[in-house]
């Protein structure tokens, strides 16, 4: 499922409220994304 849908369930808003929200988290996830690999990497 797209970002955009979980943000708009989760959060009650319609995608003209998430939208930048979900395009900011998406760039932090691209840039982040050895460190988030290696979180399964830990026990």
């Amino acid at each position: 499922m797209e970002l955009r849908f979980r943000l708009e369930r989760r959060l009650g808003m319609d995608w003209d409220d998430t939208g930048d929200l979900a395009a900011d988290l998406l760039e932090l996830a691209k840039a982040r994304r050895d460190d988030f690999l290696d979180y399964r990497d830990r026990p």
